[in-house]
Order: C-alpha cells, then structure tokens, then sequence
C-alpha cells in the first residue's frame, strides 16, 4: 500500500544563473507531487526565474520549461501554486537572472 507524506522535497537553495542546476529528482521508489515553489528575493534589484521540469535522462530544453521568466520583485516573495507529478528519474531545475538573488524551496507530497 502505498504511502503519502508531505514534505520539503528541496531547499532552501540559492540559485544560479545556469540552466542545469538541479533543485530536485525523484529517487526509485517514489512519485512526488510538487504542490509550491517559493521564491524570495534577497536583493534589492527585481529578478527573474525559469525552472524546467526535465524528463529522466534528458536535458534543459525550451521544450520542458514550466516557468519562464516569472518576475520576483525586490526583497519580494512569489509562491508559485501546482500541482505538478514527477516520476523517478524526472529533476526539477531553475536558475534566476542574477547570481546569489534568489532563494528557492519546494514542498508536496512524497508516495512511496
């Protein structure tokens, strides 16, 4: 039977500014639903965020991109609501537009 448990599924991570930073994957043996991002803003110079939702054994392309380009003001918060399933192998990946800006964490559901 399976089990669901909610949880921090990452974070909080500061984020680069290159496409293949991984900020979460699904190990065996578990789906994860991702059900927020929270974005903060830690400057005082408004940034933005992509993230990209990479199958398993893939890479960062246009064509996997969930959040493109989401403004986060400055010393600002954004919670982005989902409800987004990964399978195992899938990673989760996000940068900002400027280094050391912006912090993210992930929460959801863990069934294993």
């Amino acid at each position: 039977m399976a089990t669901f448990s909610a949880a921090r599924l990452s974070g909080p991570v500061q984020l680069s500014t290159t496409d293949s930073q991984v900020i979460t994957s699904v190990p065996s043996g578990e789906v994860r639903v991702v059900k927020q991002l929270l974005f903060t803003n830690v400057t005082s110079s408004p940034v933005t965020v992509d993230a990209n939702l990479v199958p398993s054994g893939g890479s960062v392309t246009a064509s996997n991109k969930i959040i493109s380009a989401l403004a986060v003001g400055a010393n600002s918060n954004v919670i982005f609501a989902v409800d987004l399933p990964m399978a195992v192998g899938e990673t989760l990946t996000a940068k900002a537009s400027a280094v050391t800006s912006v912090n993210l964490v992930i929460s959801g559901i863990v069934i294993s």
